[in-house]
């Protein structure tokens, strides 16, 4: 049926054309249309040919109807692309402007779905909950998501509402196969972890991955670095736990869907395999927490109902161990863990909702002032096109139809922005991604398509209703007289100029600020010089004993190098959360101190400053089990007006003594104050007496080795240190970290934003001064005689040029005035959040405010001048 040829549709057409000049450029178009359909026979004609046939059999006034919209969009699309064409600088600046603001938006709407999404993939995982702490003692109350390693199993034996529990924790340890040696974290778990979480297994046992404690199941990372292309199924693998080594086979390799999940992992093993690598009373106690518990409900149990039967759980199993009166259990739903940072004792990966609203804020505001843009060049335009309004008025066209033609205007601009935008976004998709941190990938789903569509059609709708509604306003008879102006004192049109520089400048405000913040963490003094210090594992050593010594033949191997300043060693390292002890009290409360244990020469190399007493020496022998020193946080803590010689209170078997107070340093973020600290040579000095204890590094013992290098080049001393870990160590992975690298890495997220919100500064600003560029253009042809005749009474370029400035220049001004308290209060907002912050500075005000107007100023004078300078015959000739 298709090689034949189809009948003349167009002909049926033209008996209900009233027109000749439609009926003869209606059958030039469908006659070529028909002869494409019956040369080419491809499959898009022929159902193009289905389709008119399916028109043809509708009723008469139904397919009237339908060719003559069709015919009205044609002439609808002509219009606007003449119009485009004529004015070509305001058609470029609606749609790059457009297009700049739609590309960020893309790419913002890639960013927040993907936060959105983390830990939605989970099967019932809206049933899934992190079961956490609350203590309230003497120095406060504060949040845990680390619980005691019996909990877990005492939840699901007393509650039948618990399908599933399971721990979760990880440690550093050495991993090896035959051919590669890494220091790797690994993570342990219940034996049915993966059957509460549904990270996709791609091979291997998908049924029972972890059915023996023999079992290891690997992430597709950790299978690729290890094994390549290889399969890892079957393959042994060795982990060095504690005192011995341990054999596992790699039963499965898994998805750990890490860019939307908040629980990492490379390796996973049961955690019963830890037994020996923990003491094996931690695995009763409830006084020791160093994992994380997450249970799964059955269907019909709600969160509410669960957490109401906890205080007679805690009263009746946790409170008999010698725990906290105050303790609390709650839950936390799986999905929320994400957009949770009030945890940070946490293995989980989490971020600021703050940020992802922020952030998709920040697209609005770039779009609004793209589509601003679109409303005051549309509304500069109206004078040219009122009397093209007046007539068709005249002729009969209604108001509706106008502004039906200038929105169908706007959405056509609109089409043409979003496929520029398109490219935009997907070649821009990977500096994206290293600025954010991210690892998104650009595909036209149906969640984007739907985005794109809704956002072209609002845009569509924001920028044209106003224009459209206007124009479709004007009177004939006023309008065909040419009396008509929309200069003079259009407050709309000045008020969008200066509501689009108010968002620049509030944008740029918040740029410096949040710039101000990241500087001010560099440069704080943080109590300690973490500059040319380098940070090396010694991999989790089987024992303290062990450790001492690898430490020791380390040390001896390198001290005497003269490019080797000092070098300490110590049980915690910078970047994560310390050691918290708990002490009992006398009147029955706790006391939480912050713990690490360091060698003798901890403050020397880290550049500590001790304030009174003495440092840790050799020459006396009792320091290694009887001595401690303490930070000025813990001095005032216990409000303490002489403080050698005094011991920590509790009840202690062994006694021990403060020989030192050093000055406070920040061995957490500057997000939060410094808490108390005791340092120790060996935990067992203040062991006696502590009754709990809070950690994400085990055992107390030395695990980091510090080494301060001297000013020279870096690469050489690099590999010194890693030649002669080498001779000491040959069997263990180096690892090293420089820890100016680890403390930036603790501001990473503001320094993230700070660039973001850099980047859509400036990008908000082009959009602006694009604005700026065309009203001015604007301003111009519309006083083009105007600029003639002064220049012919003797007016000087510069007069000229400010007089065509100073108004735009006023607008921008203004706009200041309000960017101003706009931009104090999200400051504020902010910085709340930093207990170490900024202070808020005249000189972010005044520098953003003259950086806009400067720019401003730069685009107005390009063609205030040029207006200025053009021959003024050229402009007269016609008078």
């Amino acid at each position: 049926m298709i090689k034949n040829k189809p009948p003349k549709i167009a002909e049926w057409m033209l008996s209900r054309a009233v027109d000749s000049s439609i009926r003869y450029s209606a059958l030039g178009d469908f006659e070529e249309q028909f002869q494409l359909i019956v040369d080419e026979r491809s499959l898009i004609h022929a159902r193009i040919w289905y389709s008119v046939q399916l028109i043809k059999s509708l009723p008469p006034f139904v397919a009237d109807s339908f060719y003559w919209s069709l015919v009205m969009i044609r002439n609808y699309l002509v219009v606007a692309l003449r119009h485009m064409v004529r004015q070509k600088v305001h058609s470029f600046i609606n749609i790059f402007g457009l297009s700049l603001g739609i590309a960020l938006s893309i790419l913002i709407f890639m960013f927040v779905r993907s936060e959105f999404l983390y830990d939605t993939f989970h099967e019932n995982g809206d049933k899934i909950y992190r079961v956490n702490q609350k203590i309230s003692g003497q120095n406060g109350t504060r949040f845990l998501s680390a619980t005691p390693l019996p909990l877990c199993d005492a939840l699901e034996d007393n509650y039948p509402e618990i399908s599933h529990a399971t721990r979760l924790g990880s440690s550093s340890m050495v991993v090896k196969n035959d051919e590669n040696t890494f220091n790797e974290t690994v993570t342990f778990v219940d034996a049915d972890f993966f059957e509460m979480f549904s990270f996709p297994i791609m091979t291997g046992n998908k049924q029972k991955p972890l059915l023996s404690l023999a079992s290891m199941v690997l992430s597709k990372e950790a299978a690729l670095k290890y094994y390549g292309s290889e399969d890892a199924i079957g393959k042994a693998m060795t982990i060095q736990m504690a005192d011995r080594c341990r054999v596992f086979v790699v039963s499965a390799v898994a998805d750990n869907m890490k860019h939307v999940s908040s629980i990492p992992f490379d390796f996973i093993i049961q955690i019963d395999n830890v037994r020996g690598f923990f003491p094996a009373d931690d695995f009763a106690s409830y006084n020791t927490a160093f994992i994380e518990t997450f249970i799964k409900t059955a269907e019909t149990t709600t969160q509410q109902d669960l957490e109401s039967k906890f205080p007679l759980f805690v009263q009746r199993v946790i409170a008999v161990s010698d725990q906290d009166e105050g303790v609390e259990l709650s839950l936390q739903p799986l999905t929320d863990i994400h957009f949770n940072s009030d945890l940070p004792e946490t293995i989980s990966q989490t971020s600021n909702r703050f940020y992802s609203y922020a952030l998709a804020g920040l697209g609005v505001l770039v779009l609004f002032i793209a589509c601003i843009n679109f409303i005051t060049l549309s509304l500069g335009k109206m004078t040219g096109r009122a009397k093209e309004v007046g007539i068709r008025k005249v002729v009969g066209a209604l108001r509706a139809q106008l502004a039906q033609q200038y929105l169908g205007e706007a959405l056509i601009t609109t089409t043409f922005a979003l496929g520029v935008a398109l490219m935009i976004a997907q070649q821009t998709l990977p500096f994206f991604n290293s600025l954010s941190g991210k690892a998104l990938v650009f595909t036209l789903d149906l969640s984007l398509i739907v985005f794109l569509a809704a956002l072209g059609l609002l845009l569509s709708v924001i920028a044209g209703s106003y224009p459209s509604i206007l124009l479709s306003g004007f009177q004939p008879a006023t309008v065909l007289k040419g009396v008509v102006k929309l200069g003079g004192k259009n407050f709309f049109s000045r008020g969008l100029v200066v509501l689009q520089f108010s968002l620049s400048t509030f944008l740029i405000i918040g740029t410096l600020v949040m710039r101000g913040q990241v500087e001010f963490f560099r440069e704080k003094s943080l109590g300690y010089d973490q500059e040319r210090v380098v940070d090396i594992s010694m991999n989790n050593p089987p024992s303290p004993e062990a450790a001492n010594r690898l430490f020791s033949r380390f040390r001896n191997e390198i001290i005497n190098d003269l490019r080797i300043v000092s070098v300490s060693s110590a049980m915690n390292r910078f970047g994560i959360p310390w050691t918290r002890f708990k002490f009992a009290q006398d009147d029955g409360t706790h006391q939480s101190i912050f713990f690490n244990q360091v060698d003798h020469d901890y403050l020397k190399t880290m550049g500590v400053e001790l304030l009174l007493g003495r440092n840790f020496s050799h020459e006396f022998s009792t320091d290694l089990s009887e001595s401690i020193i303490v930070n000025e946080a813990l001095v005032r803590h216990f409000d303490w007006q002489d403080p050698l010689n005094e011991q920590i209170p509790g009840r202690f078997e062994r006694p021990h003594r403060v020989i030192g107070v050093a000055k406070d340093f920040h061995f957490t973020s500057l997000h939060q104050e410094v808490r108390p600290l005791i340092l120790a040579l060996d935990a067992d000095t203040i062991m006696s007496g502590v009754t709990g204890l809070s950690t994400w590094t085990w055992p107390p013992q030395l695990n980091r080795v510090l080494v301060r290098i001297d000013a020279g080049e870096t690469q050489p001393r690099v590999d010194f240190l890693k030649n002669s870990w080498a001779k000491v160590a040959p069997e263990a992975p180096f690892e090293l970290t420089f820890l100016d690298d680890t403390i930036d890495a603790q501001y990473a997220e503001e320094q993230k934003w700070a660039k973001i919100i850099n980047y859509s500064s400036v990008l908000a600003i082009i959009i602006a001064c694009l604005g700026l560029f065309g009203l001015t253009t604007l301003a111009v042809e519309k006083r083009v005689k105007e600029i003639g005749i002064r220049k012919v009474l003797g007016a000087s370029i510069s007069s000229i040029a400010s007089t065509l400035s100073k108004e735009l220049l006023l607008l921008v001004a203004i706009a200041n005035c309000f960017a101003w308290p706009l931009a104090y209060l999200a400051s504020q907002f902010w910085l709340q959040d930093f207990a170490y912050r900024i202070d808020l500075s005249i000189w972010h005000f005044l520098f953003s405010s003259l950086l806009a107007t400067g720019i401003a100023l730069l685009t107005i004078s390009s063609q205030t001048i040029k207006a200025a300078l053009t021959n003024p015959v050229d402009s007269l000739r016609t008078e």
